[in-house]
């Protein structure tokens, strides 16, 4: 994909793409790894997935080292002849006023395997021929931190007040902040009554 800035908090967001094409034969995809590389810490992604066609077929999480390595060696994808679009995405959770991409290193971090010769793993090439190495997706640049404010759904928005009552919990918010730590510095809160009865 290309160059982005987006909020934290942004969610499902592509942050490395290509389009794989696959031969003469069925190939077996086992696993691909890629990095993520720059100032964001590795805690800004969670619920890093990968995609082939649109439909997710593993799951994976950002190692301390910035490896994200998707590994379904256990039960390998079947690839028809043809393009694929491999895409992997992520929620940005964190990272605020840092930056980051992915990037496969080296044609080795896909391991795919040729259907009709097994443990034979082909080498994956680019589209000039020359061996797939540091194929980088666009730098994502995320912004400042954000706070969103939803109501609380286990709490109902209509409430029976009766007169001379104390301590009535009125309403219930859920605040969740994205990127950094954000302040809150107050809150207004402006019931609506109705059917009133003396």
């Amino acid at each position: 994909p290309a160059a982005t800035t987006i909020n934290a908090g942004t969610v499902n967001q592509t942050i490395w793409s290509r389009n794989l094409s696959v031969g003469t034969r069925v190939g077996k995809l086992h696993a691909l790894t890629v990095k993520m590389i720059g100032s964001a810490p590795v805690n800004t992604l969670a619920n890093v997935k990968l995609f082939v066609d649109g439909t997710q077929v593993s799951t994976a999480v950002v190692d301390a080292s910035g490896y994200v390595n998707f590994d379904l060696s256990a039960s390998p994808l079947s690839l028809t002849t043809g393009s694929h679009i491999v895409d992997v995405r992520a929620d940005v959770v964190g990272g605020a006023n840092r930056n980051f991409y992915m990037v496969l290193e080296q044609a080795s971090d896909i391991r795919l395997e040729d259907s009709q010769v097994p443990g034979a793993f082909v080498t994956v090439t680019t589209n000039s021929g020359s061996s797939a190495i540091n194929l980088a997706g666009g730098t994502v640049t995320v912004n400042n931190g954000t706070l969103t404010v939803t109501q609380d759904t286990s709490f109902s928005n209509t409430t029976k007040l009766v007169g001379g009552s104390s301590n009535v919990k009125m309403a219930a918010y859920k605040l969740t902040a994205y990127g950094e730590d954000v302040k809150v510095t107050s809150l207004t809160f402006t019931p609506t009554f109705s059917g009133l009865t003396p």
